[in-house]
């Protein structure tokens, strides 16, 4: 997402937990996101998503926004500190963890059954647990939903990055069964020569992309013990590179050249035909 960096400002991603809107989720759940550096951890906060950061979209972004109702949806209030380190530029963060968890409970070591609600805005553990039973006897399972501000390259294209709503990351989960998810991210290089001239005037624009998924289960054994979802994302080592040139005015000028000779050479023999076909006729 680059001398045109297009992932300046990091990853962008929104999150859903069961068809909530980011108000009523933050009653039930509490959500984490942390960036790892070597020396350094980064704590993020997530809330509400506005349009404004799904801006790349381009000049629909509004109503895209919208359609994908993604004011629902809960993302990092600044990416700044969520760029992963690539293959094309150093960034700042070599991992990004993030966590849903039973909402405002700290649970005393050795004594899971003495929990204590941290957050006045949290529901009880009683009513947790009940939504939780609620939900999963009517529907089997809660979902989570991860969808990123992801990119595709058309190396064809005046502009060759377009940005789009990737909403593929759908997980499962229950208060007995977590999933560990981990999501590997691209990169690409695209370099053009934007030179008619002879010599070289190359732009790049570097950027990431959501590549696959990948999750596993595991077992809760007791409320509040574990998240009952994780995503960690990560760089992988699949790179794309695109080389993409203007026409050059030396090629213009050759492809020119050899027109005109082939025109010539018609002409000529065109000539030479009708020459001959009128001496002939005078011979007669």
């Amino acid at each position: 997402m680059l001398g045109d960096d297009v992932s300046a400002n990091g990853l962008m991603f929104a999150l859903m937990i069961n068809y909530m809107t980011s108000a009523e989720a933050l009653k039930y759940f509490s959500v984490s996101l942390t960036a790892f550096n070597i020396d350094t951890v980064y704590s993020v906060q997530m809330a509400a998503c506005t349009a404004d950061q799904w801006k790349l979209l381009g000049d629909n972004y509004q109503i895209i926004f919208d359609d994908y109702g993604l004011s629902d949806f809960l993302c990092p209030v600044s990416s700044d500190n969520l760029n992963l380190a690539g293959t094309f530029k150093k960034a700042k963060v070599k991992e990004i963890k993030l966590s849903i968890n039973p909402c405002g409970i700290t649970v005393v070591p050795g004594q899971t059954t003495n929990m204590t609600i941290t957050d006045s805005n949290c529901k009880s553990v009683a009513e947790q647990q009940a939504y939780l039973n609620t939900t999963i006897a009517n529907s089997r399972s809660l979902l989570a939903e991860l969808y990123f501000l992801d990119q595709v390259v058309n190396s064809s294209a005046q502009s060759p990055v377009a940005y789009f709503v990737n909403n593929d990351n759908r997980i499962s989960f229950t208060d007995k069964r977590g999933v560990d998810n981990t999501v590997e991210v691209g990169s690409f290089q695209i370099t053009t020569d934007t030179s008619f001239l002879p010599w070289t005037v190359q732009e790049e624009i570097t950027g990431n992309f959501v590549d696959k998924l990948l999750n596993s289960a595991y077992e809760i054994s007791s409320f509040a013990s574990t998240p009952y979802v994780t995503f960690e994302i990560i760089m992988n080592r699949r790179m794309v590179y695109v080389s993409r040139t203007i026409g050059k005015i030396d090629q213009t000028l050759s492809y020119v050249g050899g027109l005109f000779a082939i025109i010539i050479s018609f002409l000529a023999f065109f000539m030479l035909s009708f020459n001959q076909y009128r001496y002939e006729l005078m011979v007669a």
